[in-house]
């Protein structure tokens, strides 16, 4: 008897083991149908028509092919994501790749991408114009690339010649494509000595050099050179220069008659001075002095100079 009810009890445990597998079978049958629904639905729900972005709109930029912008959003919005939801999936769609695409190609800077409607992509950004030039050196042939108004070096520059655009020389550095030259309130105080000199003194710069040192040699059209130091503020050089071409003893100078006027001193000021001899013979005068400033107590000093005539000697020229 005890025999027979240990038997009996073991089929029941067999026939409930068997059901309890029974139903994990359905259950999972259950959860994977739900799976493939729900994989179904989204892959379908995210190709319907009206949700999937097929126009793409490029504004903003002169010369940068709006073409060529559009070829790449459409590149980016190929594919899908795990193999289920397409990139061009109106509410999913890349945004930030398309962004760092099109910010990567020459002139393209500030660029924002939002969608117009459900099917429409628009692409805006503003281009860089070119505002001077970085050069590797004042010789014809110089590698140069182009900077925008901010000092930010934006791609390369075609050999250029004339000067339409200011030449920009670092001793210590050579020109790079997205690089900075100076920053920009440095590239607004050269700016303004070059406009200052051209508007009011009738001293027209074509090209400034940076030397290893950190002094800038501003070079005229004439040939001729101003010296400057970066320490002092672009109103106190033009003040000083101002002074000395509004002397007498300088009354006679112009942008073609001396080689070079060295500013970096404050308001002692370096003439090295253009002067015909008859016989021929390169002389060269060397000038100092101070300009007309006025002292803390209002009065104005008087105007000093010194002058010296000496062959073959003169303050050191620096290029």
């Amino acid at each position: 008897m005890g025999v027979f009810s240990r038997t009996r009890g073991i089929r029941r445990k067999k026939k409930g083991g068997t059901k309890s597998l029974v139903w994990q079978f359905v259950y999972g049958g259950i959860a994977i149908t739900v799976v493939v629904l729900l994989g179904y639905g989204v892959w379908y729900v995210t190709r319907l028509p009206a949700l999937t972005l097929t126009e793409v709109e490029v504004k903003g930029g002169e010369t940068v092919s709006h073409e060529e912008l559009k070829s790449i959003v459409r590149e980016e919005l190929r594919g899908s994501y795990l193999f289920l939801v397409p990139k061009r999936f109106t509410y999913l769609y890349p945004e930030d790749a398309i962004v760092e695409k099109i910010s990567a190609k020459a002139r393209v800077h500030d660029v924002s991408v939002e969608r117009t409607g459900r099917n429409g992509l628009s692409v805006s950004f503003k281009e860089y114009a070119p505002h001077a030039l970085w050069c590797s050196g004042l010789e014809e042939g110089s590698s140069c690339v182009f900077i925008a108004d901010n000092g930010y070096a934006f791609s390369e520059a075609p050999p250029l010649r004339g000067g339409a655009f200011i030449r920009y020389v670092l001793e210590e550095r050579a020109p790079e494509v997205r690089a900075e030259l100076f920053s920009e309130d440095e590239l607004l105080r050269t700016e303004a000595l070059i406009a200052g000199f051209e508007e009011e003194l009738r001293l027209r710069a074509l090209a400034v050099v940076r030397t290893e040192n950190g002094d800038e040699v501003y070079h005229l059209s004439s040939g001729a050179r101003l010296l400057v130091s970066p320490q002092q503020s672009a109103q106190t050089t033009f003040d000083n220069l101002r002074s000395v071409l509004e002397s007498q003893e300088f009354a006679h100078i112009d942008s073609g008659n001396f080689n070079y006027i060295d500013l970096r001193f404050g308001n002692r000021v370096f003439v090295s001075e253009k002067v015909e001899v008859p016989e021929e013979i390169d002389t060269e005068v060397m000038m100092m002095s101070a300009p007309t400033e006025a002292d803390e107590s209002g009065e104005e000093s008087e105007l000093e100079s010194e002058a010296a005539v000496a062959e073959d000697q003169s303050l050191p020229e620096e290029e």
